[in-house]
């Protein structure tokens, strides 16, 4: 009687097990079919009978104008039963591809150890004393509302993000602009409002005996944070980077009320 019992509750918790998989792959699934810019063969599942693990077999990773693309052996997505530890681990080896005016580049990439991405909470989210509980993200006219348990965490605004990249001579030129307000209802990380604006640019050079790129220049052509509409940082300036020798430039740093942080 008691081995019966014992066998089928081993055959329930299968059961949950399996089905809790098959809802955790197809949400992967999902948001690998909803960006174009990731592929892969296929998911291995494995894990069983103490936590959920997810490798997807040769990942590629593309930009949008598959300038650049990334592909490794596997990533690996675990999770735990109690949803506190996460985990993403990434292969040793892998392969990066540079799409020129020109030509196509590819380096070789090998890591000593697994790359890996960990990420743990104290308490399980379903705690009824978790102040986060589940928390559920919304995308939505370039704004991500967070929420967690009915309630606004915090929203952040996307203005503009653009990423460029531009080839001068034997240089590629990476030109990032940004502009987010960052609204915290419930003042989550001890500030209501941020806005930041920034506009920066780095240049890299390829070394084409070693096949290696190296920095060139970073450029802050203005980095500009206000915080609750009270305290203000800018910061703008340029640092070059001189092979063999020690980097030189220069950087201006502007605080305004500085106590208001």
């Amino acid at each position: 009687m008691i081995r019966k019992i014992l066998f089928g509750l081993f055959c329930i918790y299968l059961a949950v097990w399996l089905s809790a998989a098959y809802i955790i792959e197809n949400k992967l699934q999902n948001f690998a079919t909803q960006n174009d810019g990731i592929t892969y063969d296929h998911i291995n599942i494995s894990g069983f009978p103490n936590k959920w693990s997810f490798e997807f077999v040769q990942p590629i990773i593309k930009a949008e104008d598959n300038s650049i693309s990334l592909s490794v052996e596997n990533i690996t997505l675990s999770v735990n039963l109690t949803f506190t530890s996460f985990i993403a681990e990434v292969s040793r080896k892998g392969t990066l591809t540079l799409m020129g005016e020109d030509e196509e580049k590819i380096y070789d990439l090998a890591f000593s150890v697994n790359p890996r991405l960990i990420f743990k909470r104290q308490n399980s989210f379903f705690s009824k004393n978790n102040f986060l509980g589940f928390i559920s993200f919304n995308i939505d006219d370039n704004i991500i509302n967070v929420t967690s348990v009915g309630k606004d965490l915090f929203n952040i605004e996307s203005k503009d993000i653009a990423i460029t990249r531009t080839i001068d001579g034997g240089n590629n030129n990476f030109l990032m602009q940004y502009d987010l307000n960052y609204m915290g209802a419930l003042d989550f990380l001890d500030f209501s409002s941020l806005r930041m604006n920034a506009s920066q640019e780095i240049t890299l050079g390829f070394d084409a005996k070693n096949k290696k790129f190296f920095f060139t220049s970073f450029d802050s052509k203005h980095f500009d944070i206000i915080v609750d509409e009270a305290a203000e940082l800018h910061l703008s300036g340029k640092i070059n980077f001189v092979r063999d020798e020690f980097p030189n430039g220069t950087f201006t740093l502007d605080l305004v009320q500085p106590n208001e942080l």
